[in-house]
């Protein structure tokens, strides 16, 4: 059965490895019959969370009206969220850390939600994932959304060596079996 998939890719780089990542995740679930909607939101205002709690009395919007309102929408028609970025300083970067973060209009009661993690780093170490592997565990249980994989590609030095990498394929695969 087709899903409606929300990919937010959070490099800031539009052809660099997550982006690739990003672009064989969306082919695969695409292939699969699945609607895909990959915004662009690099670039784009987005703040973050002011913690006024007025979306908790106001039917769950946001007082910041910014380029939030077009994922509010993307996000309510999604089953699935598919965030691809790489590790900045072992986080996050601000673009899908906001976003994460804005999502609190929608509780207490979350919709439900499968997530998708598909992290990209430099380092040579995959402990650098350690900290986002812990997040990823939170966010799924805080939200009460079903964890639906991660794939981790670590030691990628130049732009385009993801595409020489198992993971590259493993990608797709991810979002044809979604």
């Amino acid at each position: 059965m087709a899903k409606r998939i929300l990919l937010l890719q959070g490099s800031p780089r539009p052809d660099g490895n997550s982006a690739d990542l990003a672009h064989m995740f969306k082919f695969g679930a695409e292939d699969a019959g699945h609607i895909v909607s990959m915004p662009e939101i690099n670039g784009k205002n987005i703040s973050g969370c002011l913690s006024c709690n007025k979306c908790r009395n106001n039917g769950g919007f946001c007082v910041i009206h910014d380029y939030m309102y077009r994922l509010y929408e993307e996000f309510a028609r999604a089953e699935a969220i598919v965030m691809v970025t790489p590790i900045y300083f072992f986080a996050l970067p601000a673009q899908i850390k906001a976003i994460l973060d804005r999502c609190y209009c929608y509780g207490p009661d979350y919709p439900l939600k499968k997530l998708v993690l598909i992290l990209t780093s430099n380092d040579e170490d995959a402990d650098v994932f350690s900290p986002m592997i812990d997040y990823y565990n939170h966010l799924v249980k805080y939200f009460g959304w079903d964890p639906a994989g991660m794939l981790l590609v670590n030691n990628l030095k130049g732009k385009g060596d993801v595409k020489l990498r198992p993971e590259f394929q493993q990608a797709y695969l991810m979002g044809q079996h979604i």
